[in-house]
């Protein structure tokens, strides 16, 4: 539900920003119904952009938490064993 978010759209931007050399942080929120291999493959890809254009500073890894009201209200928690 946030278009702003689609991976392939950030891709691109963190693509772009390393193009201009300008600086970039970026991250991972777990817990957010993706598998296991999407988590690796994202990581490889930020890897394979920052081998490129060393322009990430850093990499956020989140734990989404539920909260009420929200539309993820009902998916449980990431275990320690996603972390």
């Amino acid at each position: 539900g946030s278009p702003d978010k689609d991976p392939q759209a950030r891709v691109a931007t963190i693509r772009l920003a390393g193009e201009q050399n300008v600086p970039f942080t970026s991250g991972l929120l777990i817990g957010i119904g993706e598998t296991r291999e999407e988590r690796i493959d994202s990581l490889l890809a930020l890897r394979d952009l920052n081998d490129r254009y060393g322009n990430i500073q850093e990499i956020i890894i989140q734990n989404f938490r539920p909260k009420p009201g929200t539309r993820m209200a009902h998916v449980p928690a990431a275990d320690t064993d996603d972390h």
